[in-house]
């Protein structure tokens, strides 16, 4: 598989939506007060527009994964792969541009039922800081927490 990570295009937002729509959907528990995927182009350009860096994972010539941060707050702020494209390392790919992108550290948050997102995270060396409440929904969330450790490339 040829796979390249690069900044999304205003034109590719509908196909993002469609995307994070399907994958949080679909992940352990579902996704907790998820806009349908209209709404979310609408929320991905105001997000944008408020300082989101939005990369997309392009595999073969199709958009197969998102990753969302905001880097003046340290924040990882979505991941998600298409499910016919996850378990091929495009996820690991994803957040290996986020901690280029954060190299002193970010947070996530997913909701608690998300268990192969904790795994994957896990993982991957990030760990639980607090299971809490979503600021906006209410839904039981928890956050990981990532710091780049003085051994790391």
């Amino acid at each position: 598989m040829n796979m390249e990570i690069r900044l999304a295009q205003p034109d590719e937002y509908e196909t993002i939506a469609a995307i994070w729509y399907e994958s949080a959907t679909q992940m352990d528990g579902g996704a907790p007060a998820l806009d349908d995927p209209s709404t979310l182009s609408d929320r991905i350009i105001r997000s944008v527009e408020k300082g989101w860096c939005l990369n997309v994972a392009v595999a073969d010539g199709h958009i197969v994964g998102l990753l969302a941060t905001t880097p003046e707050d340290g924040i990882l702020d979505q991941l998600f792969v298409a499910p016919e494209a996850q378990c091929q390392g495009i996820g690991a790919a994803l957040l290996d541009k986020a901690k280029q992108q954060l190299a002193t550290g970010f947070t996530l948050r997913t909701p608690v039922t998300n268990v192969a997102g904790h795994r994957f995270y896990e993982r991957h060396g990030l760990r639980v800081i607090q299971d809490t409440a979503h600021p906006i929904t209410g839904a039981p969330v928890r956050r990981f927490g990532w710091r780049q450790q003085a051994t790391e490339g």
